[in-house]
């Protein structure tokens, strides 16, 4: 519900000791006795099979990494009303419009889990959705789906056509080159971790950014990936090339009366959901007012 956000100012190559607890659906982590964090969610009790960690950039370390099994704690209930009530304690500063999304989003996560009436308004829209997709692919298709077709070409030139696969693999040899290159500069980018090997080559890259011999084989990779854009343009499509087909597909439809019902109980429908939103979360109504108002302001 609060994913990328941090209030704590952490100093960079210091370490810290953070502890996370599970017990039933809810989770604690926290850094001492103030600066924690709290979710219950049905979503956390679950069995994993696997263990993992995510991190929002390159370089992350951990150490002395231990996982225990562990009971309720005998001062379970006021341990859980501490917690209540450090809650928010060091709040991330957002601009109301971030704090709106933020505020929808959960209300939207908590409705589904326990509201019949907002699934099936959720539902309703989805499978309008879907119908726009299958009876007017052209215009309603996702970017994913766009992608996913030009995915097929190249998979099959790639077991059909030889001069293809000649002229993709010039790009790999190319760029093997380069990245040969930047190994032979600094052999530390093979010798350390895996986990730290492609933050080191971007180091080696930008330190060597304007030596003749490197930006040789830029050049060089560069050519050979023109020459594939030229030769295979199909296979290059922009986001805007791909909206701007969207639009003229719409443009050319936009009058048909199966067209305009279908877009018009979709957007009734989907208005339904988001009116049943609003009306169950007085402050996410009040943020929306909120915006509302600064909209207002900034139209005079």
């Amino acid at each position: 519900m609060r994913h990328g956000e941090c209030a704590y100012d952490f100093v960079p190559g210091q370490w810290y000791t953070m502890t996370v607890e599970f017990l039933g659906d809810e989770a604690v982590a926290h850094l001492d006795a103030e600066h924690l964090v709290y979710a219950k969610h049905p979503i956390i009790d679950q069995e994993r099979t696997y263990f993992a960690l995510q991190v929002d950039r390159a370089g992350a370390a951990f150490d002395n990494l231990q996982v225990f099994t562990a009971g309720r704690h005998r001062d379970h209930e006021a341990n859980r009303a501490r917690i209540a009530k450090l809650t928010g304690k060091f709040p991330v500063k957002k601009t109301p419009q971030d704090a709106y999304e933020i505020r929808k989003r959960n209300v939207h996560a908590r409705l589904h889990l326990d509201d019949a009436k907002y699934r099936g308004l959720v539902a309703a829209v989805a499978a309008l959705d879907a119908d726009k997709k299958k009876r007017f692919p052209a215009v309603f298709s996702s970017n994913k789906t766009f992608r996913k077709k030009i995915a097929e070409q190249r998979k099959k030139l790639h077991a059909e056509d030889p001069v293809y696969k000649e002229t993709l693999f010039a790009t790999h040899r190319a760029n093997r080159a380069m990245e040969a290159y930047l190994k032979e500069q600094n052999p530390a980018i093979e010798a350390g971790l895996e986990t730290s090997r492609k933050a080191t080559l971007e180091r080696t890259r930008l330190k060597h950014l304007n030596d003749p011999a490197y930006q040789s084989f830029v050049a060089t990779a560069a050519a050979a990936q023109r020459k594939l854009e030229a030769d295979y343009p199909q296979l290059f499509v922009s986001d805007k090339v791909i909206q701007a087909k969207r639009e003229a597909a719409r443009q050319a439809i936009k009058a048909q009366p199966e067209y305009k019902a279908l877009t018009a109980k979709r957007a009734e429908v989907y208005r339904a959901q988001q009116d049943y939103l609003h009306q169950s979360d007085l402050q996410l109504a009040a943020l929306q007012q909120q915006l509302q108002k600064i909209k207002d302001q900034e139209k005079k």
